[in-house]
This record gives structure tokens, sequence and C-alpha cells, in this order.
């Protein structure tokens, strides 16, 4: 392994299992049918989880806390890997983690666009979920930058 900081890997792995348990949250807010949402900003997060768009195709999709539960679980077990080893496979991690948060902050830019302009409501856990995927894509931006000027060095 390269000798550079693993801290923002730290900050990666962090906020995947913070993200982890906040969709948890809300899947399990989803599966109880008729209980509501602890929502800090009045009714948003009971109207955007309840709304058609809480799934993906909207309508009778896939629950979008499933989709981000299962996102962020990749994310904290690549962290994890990556608290290790700087490749996987021929992969080199710090690639892989950019990628995949740009990735996530694109769905993270549609899931907020869809409740700004169809839902016309926020889900405050949402918001929790979209600022971790910043912190992620910030932590992997920074990793990524350090390994990308150590490796052309070599």
């Amino acid at each position: 392994m390269l000798a550079r900081s693993l801290y923002p890997r730290m900050v990666l792995t962090l906020c995947a299992l913070l993200g982890f348990f906040d969709s948890a949250y809300l899947a399990l807010a989803r599966l109880k049918l008729g209980t509501f949402l602890l929502c800090p900003v009045g009714e948003g997060c009971d109207l955007v989880q309840q709304s058609v768009w809480s799934s993906l195709p909207p309508g009778n999709g896939v629950p979008i806390a499933f989709i981000g539960g299962g996102g962020y679980l990749l994310f904290f077990f690549l962290g994890l890997t990556a608290l290790q080893k700087d490749y996987l496979g021929p992969w080199p991690l710090p690639k892989i983690l950019l990628i995949l948060a740009s990735a996530g902050i694109a769905f993270c830019i549609y899931l907020l666009g869809v409740q700004f302009f169809a839902i016309k409501a926020f889900c405050f856990w949402c918001l929790v979920s979209a600022a971790l995927e910043i912190a992620i894509w910030g932590a992997a931006f920074a990793d990524w930058r350090v390994w990308q000027s150590l490796t052309d060095e070599d």
C-alpha cells in the first residue's frame, strides 16, 4: 500500500455505515405500513415515503430505501477493503470508490429533484442521506487525488 493517510477512507467507511442505518430506518418504516416516521421538519418524511416516487420504478418497484441500504453496504465493505489495500483484483479501489460515489451523487440529485418538483416536500432522513453521500464523494475524491498523484510519481 502506498504511504498516505487513511483518513479519507475511514471517513468514507463511517459515512457509509451511518448511511446504512439511515436507509435501514426508512426501510423498516416502509415495511411497517401505517407507522409514521419521526420527522423533525414536519410531515415531509411521510409525504415522501408514501408517494409513488418512493420506489424505483415509481409505483410498485423496489423501495428507494432498499436501494440506498444496498449502496451504503457496498460502500462500507469497499471502504473496509480499501483500508487494507489499494486494488481489488486489477482495479484500483480509489477509482472504483470515486466512480461509485459519483453515481451516488447523481442518484441523490435525481431524488432531490423528485422531492422538490414532483412531491413538493422534503424528507429529513433523505436529506441526511444526501449529506452523507456528499461526504462519501468528498472523501473518495480526496483519496483518489492523493492516490493519483502518488501513482503518477512512480
